[in-house]
């Protein structure tokens, strides 16, 4: 089936009035070449195996400078017999577009019910398949939702046989890199702890 997007002045009064949770799975196709989503997908596919997700130890972001400020990576938890993720990285672009370091933070907090729960299927639909999934969407928090983003998911394991952490690289849907020529920024991301 088709994706079908809904004109701008016709979604966003919709959203606004809270009918329509503006998020749709779009292919990696539709994302432009020099987008972070579509820049880091490209890294992710040449260190994938082919029969699991890369490797959490394959994928260092540091190769990929020019993405660092768009890159998170949570990690998979249980609390209370409940999956959760918990944010290890945020990068300097991320906290820019959120307005918010999510850095040591539980999934949900800082979002609106909607894009909680929008992400937490999300995310639970990448742990479970193994499977990357590209997204459209407004920025699910009350005062940014008016940016349009690209969104990827993309999983990686720390042991070879789960599902145990995911990047999430996500920024305006008009950003375009020049992964060649933007310099690497040291603090482009920020840890609570190591990031293996």
């Amino acid at each position: 089936m088709e994706n079908l997007r809904l004109p701008t002045d016709v979604l966003d009064p919709l959203i606004e009035l809270g009918t329509v949770v503006s998020y749709q799975e779009v292919l990696l196709n539709d994302i432009p070449a020099q987008h972070p989503v579509r820049l880091f997908s490209d890294f992710w596919m040449s260190n994938k195996s082919d029969s699991f997700v890369p490797l959490r130890g394959a994928i260092e972001p540091t190769k990929i400078p020019a993405i660092l400020p768009w890159l998170l990576l949570l990690e998979v938890i249980e609390i209370e017999n409940k999956q959760q993720f918990r944010y290890r990285l945020t990068g300097t672009g991320c906290r820019e577009l959120f307005g918010i370091d999510f850095t040591g933070k539980l999934l949900g907090e800082g979002l609106t019910q909607d894009g909680a729960d929008a992400r937490f299927r999300e995310f639970g639909k990448v742990v479970e398949t193994s499977q990357v999934v590209y997204s459209s969407s407004k920025l699910p928090i009350a005062d940014r939702s008016f940016l349009n983003v690209y969104r990827g998911v993309f999983p990686v394991s720390t042991n070879g046989y789960q599902v145990n952490q995911i990047f999430v690289v996500i920024a305006h849907e008009e950003l375009a890199l020049d992964q060649v020529r933007q310099p690497a920024r040291p603090h482009a991301l920020q840890a609570r702890s190591s990031i293996y």
